[in-house]
């Protein structure tokens, strides 16, 4: 069938379809016969999908555009405010000064003592004063021949400043009298004598000092600028009692520093002169000791936020009968951990250090000065340790460190036993004598400090004293340990009080008494016990008149400070103290 007779096919069958329908309104149903033309192909049509997500379009605006116009015009009102004063600021008031200070007491031993300064106030083109000094015992302690003391002083200085410098110089004298009354028990058991009838005269030593001193330092504030400062120092001491002693130093020490990026580039220069003469313990024979010490020590120094390096050496000349040279590191590192809490540092250094009659008797003042003089050398001294702070009032300390000194310092030695006849005793059979020898010496230091500014001030420290002599059988006079603790407190500006403690371990000295212990087959050894010495002093100061007590050796111990040399027990002095003069 083809396609023509299709279509004529369907018209057909639709027109017969819709006769149909026609008669199907009118409520009639007829059946027909219906012929398949061909069979029926059922077709789904293909669907559309999204295959994009949903977006949210922004739409996009454009801000407004606004032109202002200023009009030149001006409100009137008729209001007017009140005036207001200026505001002052006004400082904390100068406290007042005065241009003269006096102290005064007495005390048991018939103790005097007596303070006076005298200086200008504030100025801002210098400083001056003047400056004297008294205190003395004339009573003996029991069992000793006497043992009274003296010290005097006197004193003037004075300080001009300058756009960029500053200059400064003093002169003083003063003069310090002793007694040799180190005479141990049994020197006088066989003897048909005692301790009183040695007359004071016949041991008293007079140190005579003159010192001066001249000084000048720069201050350039440009940093890159180069400063400087120099000292020039003459001390002459004399003594005319009982033996001739005579000693000059001078003392010449320079210091330049300059900065050079951030780094500080420093030099010292020093020279230091001294010529000594001593009478020994025979009229006829003097100790005579002429040294000169040339010092060169350049080094860097770079400080960081947390860090501080100073970087050194240090070169010596010494002359006294041949010239000898020899040289130090000068090394010191220190590392802030946290905000000045922790902070630990480590160094080395080593030199060498004056000794002269002046220097020994300031640290012992019953040596012999017909000693033999010899210059300490520190070959290194390594250190090493932590300080900061626990709180705003508290600070500590503590330290670790190792030296080696050749020629180090021994007070020992007392020929007792050469005098049989009282007519023969000598001065010089209670001095101490000066010994020398290399020590190594391993020490522990902690220190504890509490401030609290206008009220308390306090320090704990403690020492432990590795000793090894390399040749002497002990370390004579020495002590392995040490600790004090100082106090001051300050009660509303009226009341002032001052606290020392001391304890002081005990010392080895060499021994002529057969009864004590053997340390070789002509050498004996004593051991000095320990001793603990309290201070109390209490001011009372509520205007330009004050009054005060000053207490020593609070437990009224018998201790020796030197061998033979046994301290006063409980002493105090009870005096005034005044202002005059006041701006």
């Amino acid at each position: 069938m083809n396609s023509k007779t299709t279509f004529i096919s369907g018209f057909i069958l639709s027109v017969l379809l819709f006769c149909t329908g026609l008669k199907a309104q009118e409520d009639t149903l007829l059946t027909d016969d219906i012929v398949v033309v061909r069979s029926f192909e059922p077709t789904i049509s293909n669907a559309i999908k999204l295959t994009t997500e949903p977006e949210i379009i922004k739409p996009q605006q454009q801000p407004p555009a606004f032109e202002y116009e200023f009009l030149p015009l001006s409100f009137q009102s008729d209001f007017t405010p009140d005036t207001i004063k200026a505001a002052k600021i006004k400082g904390e008031p100068l406290s007042r000064l005065y241009k003269s200070y006096v102290e005064g007491g007495i005390g048991n031993y018939l103790t005097t003592y007596g303070k006076v300064r005298i200086n200008n106030t504030r100025s801002r083109n210098g400083l001056w004063g003047i400056a004297l000094d008294h205190r003395a015992a004339n009573e003996g302690i029991d069992a000793t021949p006497f043992s009274g003391y003296s010290q005097n002083a006197a004193r003037v200085h004075g300080t001009r400043f300058l756009k960029k410098h500053e200059i400064s110089g003093s002169a003083g004298f003063s003069r310090d009298g002793i007694h040799y009354y180190g005479y141990p028990k049994f020197f006088f058991a066989p003897q048909d004598f005692n301790a009183d009838d040695i007359d004071k005269d016949d041991i008293r030593r007079t140190y005579n000092l003159l010192n001066a001193k001249a000084s000048i330092q720069s201050f350039h504030a440009d940093s890159n600028a180069l400063n400087y400062k120099g000292n020039l120092q003459y001390d002459y001491l004399f003594s005319g009692t009982l033996s001739d002693v005579n000693e000059h130093r001078v003392l010449a020490e320079t210091r330049f520093q300059k900065y050079q990026d951030k780094v500080l580039t420093l030099v010292d220069f020093n020279i230091d002169y001294n010529s000594s003469t001593a009478q020994t313990a025979n009229p006829d024979v003097e100790n005579n000791f002429e040294n000169l010490l040339i010092s060169l020590g350049p080094a860097i120094e770079a400080n960081g936020e947390n860090y501080r390096a100073f970087f050194g050496v240090k070169a010596f000349a010494e002359h006294t009968d041949e010239t000898s040279f020899r040289f130090y590191p000068n090394v010191h590192l220190s590392y802030n951990v946290y905000e000045n809490y922790i902070i630990p540092y480590a160094g080395v250094t080593g030199g060498i250090e004056r000794n002269n009659i002046n220097q020994l008797r300031m640290q012992n003042p019953f040596i012999n000065p017909g000693s033999e003089l010899r210059n300490e050398n520190t070959r290194y001294d390594v250190y090493g340790g932590i300080r900061g702070a626990m709180s705003s009032n508290m600070s500590f300390n503590v330290k670790a460190s190792y030296r080696e000194v050749a020629d180090n310092t021994f007070f020992a030695g007392q020929n007792l036993n050469m005098f049989s006849n009282p007519a023969l005793i000598l001065p010089f059979n209670s001095t101490i004598d000066v010994m020398y020898d290399t020590l190594r010496t391993t020490q522990l230091t902690a220190e504890l400090t509490y401030f609290d500014e206008g009220k308390l001030n306090a320090t704990l420290r403690a020492d432990y004293y590795g000793l090894e002599p390399l040749n002497l059988p002990r370390a004579w006079h020495l002590p392995r340990f040490t600790s004090t603790l100082t106090a001051r407190y300050n009660l509303r500006d009226r009341i002032y009080a001052t606290a020392d403690f001391f304890f002081v371990g005990s010392r080895d000295v060499p021994s002529t008494d057969i009864t004590d212990e053997p340390v070789t087959s002509a050498l004996y050894t004593r051991t000095l016990k320990p001793y603990f010495d309290a201070n109390l002093g209490i001011e009372y100061k509520p205007n330009k008149l004050g009054l005060f007590v000053r207490a020593h050796n609070l437990l009224a111990m018998r201790y020796e400070i030197w061998q033979n040399h046994p301290s006063q027990r409980f002493n105090f002095i009870f005096g005034f103290s005044y202002n005059l003069m006041g701006d």
